[in-house]
């Protein structure tokens, strides 16, 4: 997990990982590289939509049966399909296809650039770019995402994740150091996202919300290919996960949570649907 102050970009606090005994062991929070699945919609699809193509929260998208480019097949996490909708409504409700289609309709590289802004660099077969799969996901440590998401709760502006704050010497002298700071995106985008990201807690998020405290949040998981499952020894009617994220946002904090094994394709070590839900809690 990765606890990021919103104003400024400063690390609160870190989760590295559970039931760790041993000094300067796996940070997980700044080395993991998983795909955040879902929780990459925001950054990579809508929020180049809102902020090159003038999209709206009200923009209609078709949510029917649909492939990559390269023919491939893909599905909603629910195998089914709600036609007509609008980009609130898709991107609250984590629909796949809508999310392909939005991202292809602003292009791979206004999405890469959106996402540098934040300083985020995806790697697709060792080369700096995106291609479609990653409307779904892509590799991003807790860090990152939780700094990106603070841009999204800070009117856009970006603040390089920091941890000191100052030095002090014996002899008495000072240095102090300050963040790295940018606009990242349109105020007016950051406020879409945030708007249509408070309607995912308590409602898609069912166990991430919190009585009095104004938050906004997104969801992820990632899936197993069929032949995973079966290396696993699950059928295709079982559900099971290698990773399990939520973000979630409030004025002053934005957390990123994740959840599963660190060799995720040995037997056993998979997510249930109930675990998935664990980030949400945290």
């Amino acid at each position: 997990a990765s606890i990021v102050d919103v104003d400024n970009g400063q690390l609160v606090a870190l989760i590295g990982g559970r039931k760790q005994e041993v000094a300067m062991g796996l940070n997980r929070a700044n080395t993991l590289n998983r795909s955040i699945g879902s929780t990459m919609k925001p950054l990579s699809a809508y929020g180049p939509a809102l902020e090159y193509l003038n999209f709206s929260t009200g923009t209609l998208v078709v949510d029917e049966p649909y492939t990559y480019s390269s023919g491939q097949e893909f599905y909603n996490y629910d195998f089914e399909y709600e036609g007509n909708m609008t980009l609130r409504e898709a991107l609250a409700g984590s629909r796949n296809i809508p999310a392909l289609k939005v991202l292809q309709a602003v292009g791979l590289d206004n999405a890469y650039a959106f996402l540098q802004k934040m300083d985020i660099n995806i790697l697709n077969d060792n080369k700096r770019e995106l291609v479609e799969a990653n409307a779904l996901g892509g590799g991003i440590t807790p860090i990152q995402l939780s700094a990106a998401y603070a841009a999204i709760a800070n009117y856009g502006e970006y603040n390089k994740p920091y941890t000191v704050n100052r030095v002090v010497t014996s002899a008495g002298t000072e240095e102090v150091f300050e963040t790295e700071t940018r606009q990242a995106m349109k105020d007016t985008t950051a406020y879409m996202l945030t708007d249509i990201l408070k309607g995912v807690a308590g409602v898609f998020a069912i166990s991430s919300d919190i009585e009095g405290i104004y938050l906004a949040g997104k969801t992820g998981t990632t899936n197993y290919t069929e032949d995973q499952l079966a290396a696993l020894g699950l059928n295709q009617g079982t559900y099971a996960a290698p990773d399990g994220w939520y973000v979630g946002m409030s004025p002053q904090y934005s957390i990123s949570s994740w959840v599963g094994y660190d060799n995720p394709n040995e037997p056993g070590n998979y997510l249930t649907l109930e675990e998935t839900a664990i980030p949400q809690h945290i």
